[in-house]
């Protein structure tokens, strides 16, 4: 019977890794972007981790953090000046709070046409990453099965 381990990456690790990474890069199955992502001087916060097949390495996983901004809500009588500069001030301090936690990267969900998401492209810096977004919400599974009580 196999036995199945996981683990942060080590030193050690890193010539198998690379050869890893080459060949994903080479057949086209990982974007040179998300390499250059997975780096810590990119994102301070990366950390590789391994799972072992009966001491084998299979796979590594480079895994970093983002501020995820979850929606944006407007006192509704304010100007659209207002919200502008209340835009520009709310970026700015996220930014500095992301540095100052070592997240390189602010995310959000939003569609092409909405005005916010048209401002926040124009204005703002933000672009749109052509890919699709996959995303595992844990709390589901939490729910599902709920970690034992201490």
């Amino acid at each position: 019977m196999s036995e199945w381990t996981f683990r942060l990456a080590e030193e050690k690790d890193a010539p198998m890794v690379a050869e890893w990474v080459k060949a994903g890069l080479a057949n086209g199955l990982i974007d040179p972007n998300d390499v250059q992502a997975g780096l810590k001087k990119n994102n301070p916060t990366v950390l590789g981790f391994i799972a072992e097949r009966d001491g084998k390495p299979i796979v590594f996983c480079p895994a970093y953090c983002q501020l995820a901004v979850a929606h944006l809500a407007f006192l509704p009588d304010s100007r659209a000046t207002e919200k502008m500069a209340a835009l520009r001030t709310m970026l700015d301090g996220l930014m500095a709070f992301s540095v100052s936690m070592g997240l390189r990267e602010i995310v959000t969900l939003t569609k092409s046409g909405y005005p916010i998401a048209e401002f926040a492209r124009k204005r703002l810096g933000f672009v749109a990453d052509p890919r699709e977004l996959f995303k595992l919400d844990i709390n589901m599974k939490l729910k599902r099965n709920p970690p034992p009580a201490d």
